[in-house]
């Protein structure tokens, strides 16, 4: 085939663009898809979810402040610390 022929033949345009678009599509990232089945109030049973990005909180201080406070004095100790263990 000469190369006027190879330069205005349909076929080998098509396979240039299918080719092309298919090389395209393998180089972007396939999606992931997180199955979540949780309901407000319920223990989290499964592995921890983390964001793949920070993100701020949008509450105010005094609020904010409150809710830390409430939940640090409900919580139940687990441990013990002693500083004066030597190692």
């Amino acid at each position: 085939m000469t190369y006027e022929k190879f330069k205005s033949s349909r076929y080998i345009k098509l396979i240039l663009w299918f080719g092309t678009a298919l090389l395209i599509a393998l180089l972007f990232p396939k999606a992931e898809v997180v199955d979540i089945e949780a309901e407000s109030g319920n223990i989290w049973l499964k592995e921890d979810l983390i964001a793949d990005r920070s993100f701020p909180i949008l509450k105010n201080e005094k609020a904010y402040a409150a809710e830390v406070d409430s939940s640090i004095k409900s919580r139940k100790a687990g441990f013990c610390c002693h500083r004066l263990l030597t190692v």
